[in-house]
């Protein structure tokens, strides 16, 4: 019986993928999508997946992957013998998507030497040199110092995206490597030299790669090993390219050779547009074919259980995280540089507006309140940048944690590491110039009421890192974070006294950081200040007076002034100081919105979707590889049998 001399075998056996279908609520029935395919791959080939539309390629390729959400995975996938789990995908596989969501503002070399960062353990000189050769390989010499670009920001070609991340891919030194849509938004010319490229790949690095593709060319066909087939579901054919035409001829079906292959087998396996019954005939002529053959490979996958990261420890991860994030902090607008320019000219905008605020007089209160309001909700909005920006990251940072660069730990500590200066700077940019600049502020508060404002802007980054990391869509994520925006504004306390609240809507009133950073920086401001307008008046019950202007009279002393605030327009001010339990509040409501981002981002980056066994369907000696005989090897153990 042959076997296979390479370094790697993938085998899959009788997997199936079904998804409920619900009806209110409740499972009524489901629908099988993939239904019980079974191939196997060898190191030093490239297999093209096709189908028409519905066929189940993008299922198939979650399910090798271990992506995708929902349903029920069952059968038998293995990598040498070696049940497909997400440590051994992890370990031996790569996975290179449909979409380039790479690191837009990094550099082609860039991109590939923080790849041998996370990768590579050698020193330095190693990694240039493995980034050089890999660099050379992929024809990227002309683009090494090009920015990756996306649709703002014009970059690299999208064949050189795509030769990016298989060098990426490559980095890692795979077994296994699953593409997906390889040729999509390329020329003709591209598409070709990216499957030329491929094969030559495959065989070079002695790797497995398996990749979908729709409609291609007939150049871009012949340019692959083997051919997997797929309608409805089923497999209508899995073997060698070369093999395609004197098969298909043995069920009467002929390629005509002035036309593309791929186009007719594509339309003889469309159930939507031939005789269903055509097809079904196809697809039984496969299921009924004795192709079934052990394999074996000569490279040993590790059990899972003792699988080790070969990597960096965590804390160089962390280092390096680090490093690609500050270079990404200068170069990339959308999170920071233009928070810092939008905050800053915003502030001043209301500081001007406001500009009669600077003088401490009893008609000024209330505007100097609402400057202090402006500087908090409108800088507070700001985080949307934020959220856009953790969502669009997001993507490259699953994809990079799933396929094992790092820890998603070592991404949220170096995160947390920029995001604290940076929200002291963007602080400092809100509050500075417009507020003790031009708005005169209490100049002796301005070190705790810049920490407090920090601190406050630091609540609603997690907020709008959690939104971004729940959905998928940024707009859902934008919008909840827009909800939150308001109704932290609404429940602060002085729009709506907290007391006039009904319930259930006060439990609202108690997680708002607007109504604890008011009360701790308007304290700051009024506190150990004297007001125009008003004078001491011991015979007064309140202890002052305001001579000719009895309407606004607010107070002598900061302290007068905040208590009549807080008899007033703002029932959370008040006069005594409760700085530390303010701040504790705010850090309280951003500890939890960072715990539950922290906990939803682990389970997305660690969702990998297992085949399940099937055992009713599966034979009993698992570990034998089984896999599609080509109809050449079938044929010859037939004559070698008679």
């Amino acid at each position: 019986m042959p076997t296979h001399s390479g370094r790697s075998v993938l085998n899959v056996q009788d997997v199936k993928f079904t998804v409920p279908i619900k009806k209110f609520g409740r499972t009524v029935d489901s629908k099988t999508i993939l239904k019980g395919v079974s191939f196997s791959m060898f190191s030093g080939e490239t297999l093209a997946i096709m189908g028409p539309s519905g066929a189940g390629k993008t299922t198939l390729l979650d399910l090798l992957t271990l992506e995708g959400a929902g349903g029920l995975r069952t059968g038998h996938v293995d990598l040498n013998g070696q049940v497909m789990t997400d440590a051994v995908f992890k370990k031996y596989c790569a996975y290179v998507p449909q979409y380039d969501n790479g690191w837009p503002f990094l550099t082609c070399r860039e991109c590939l030497r923080q790849s041998a960062d996370f990768h590579m353990t050698s020193s330095a000189a190693e990694k240039d040199a493995r980034v050089d050769e890999l660099i050379k390989t992929m024809g990227l010499e002309v683009c090494q110092n090009t920015k990756v670009g996306n649709e703002f920001l014009k970059g690299l070609s999208g064949g050189q995206r795509r030769r990016l991340s298989l060098a990426c891919a490559f980095l890692k030194d795979p077994l296994c490597v699953f593409l997906d849509e390889v040729t999509s938004g390329l020329d003709a010319a591209a598409a070709a030299g990216i499957t030329n490229f491929l094969q030559d790949l495959a065989r070079s690095k002695d790797v497995i790669i398996a990749c979908t593709i729709h409609q291609p060319s007939a150049k871009i066909f012949k340019g692959f090993d083997r051919l997997l087939l797929l309608s409805g579901g089923n497999v209508a054919y899995c073997g060698k390219i070369s093999e395609v035409d004197g098969y298909f001829k043995g069920l009467g079906i002929e390629l005509p050779v002035q036309e593309n292959p791929a186009d007719v087998l594509l339309e003889t396996v469309n159930a939507d547009f031939i005789d269903p019954a055509t097809v079904n005939k196809i697809i039984d002529a496969w299921a009924h074919e004795p192709i079934r053959q052990k394999s074996t490979g000569s490279f040993q996958v590790q059990d899972p259980k003792k699988l080790k990261r070969t990597g960096l420890n965590i804390c160089s991860q962390i280092w390096v995280l680090l490093r690609r994030m500050m270079l990404l902090a200068v170069r990339d607008p959308t999170v920071h540089l233009s928070r810092l320019v939008v905050c800053l000219f915003s502030c001043i905008f209301f500081a001007i507006v406001y500009v009669k605020s600077r003088e401490r007089t009893q008609d000024q209160v209330l505007n100097r309140v609402w400057l202090y309001i402006w500087h908090m909700g409108v800088p507070a909005q700001m985080c949307l940048a934020a959220c856009l920006g953790q969502n669009m990251e997001f993507v490259a940072v699953r994809r990079e944690i799933k396929s094992g660069m790092y820890a998603f730990t070592a991404y949220f500590v170096a995160q947390l590491l920029i995001q604290l200066p940076y929200m002291i700077l963007l602080s400092a940019f809100c509050i500075s110039v417009s507020g003790y600049g031009i708005g005169n502020w209490n100049a002796d508060a301005y070190v705790p009421a810049l920490l407090v404002h920090a601190l406050f802007m630091f609540s609603f980054e997690c907020v709008a890192q959690l939104y971004a990391v729940q959905f998928r869509h940024p707009l859902l994520s934008m919008f909840q974070v827009v909800n939150f925006w308001f109704s932290a504004f609404l429940f602060g306390g002085f729009l709506v006294p907290e007391s006039d609240v009904p319930w259930p809507f006060r439990v609202f009133t108690y997680f708002s950081p607007i109504k604890y950073g008011t009360k701790a920086l308007l304290n700051l401001e009024f506190k150990g200040t004297l007001w125009e307008g008003a004078v001491p008046n011991p015979a007064s019950a309140s202890g002052f007076s305001c001579p000719g202007n009895p309407v606004a009279c607010f107070g002598y002393t900061g302290d007068q002034v905040l208590d009549t605030l807080g008899k007033s327009i703002a029932a959370n001010v008040q006069s005594e100081s409760e700085l530390f339990a303010d701040c504790m509040c705010i850090f309280a409501i951003a500890a939890a919105f960072k715990l539950f981002y922290y906990i939803v981002a682990i389970q997305k980056c660690y969702d990998g979707n297992e085949v399940k066994p099937n055992h009713a369907a599966l034979p009993s000696a698992l570990p034998n590889m089984l896999s599609s005989q080509p109809t050449g090897e079938k044929n010859a153990e037939k004559s070698a049998e008679a």
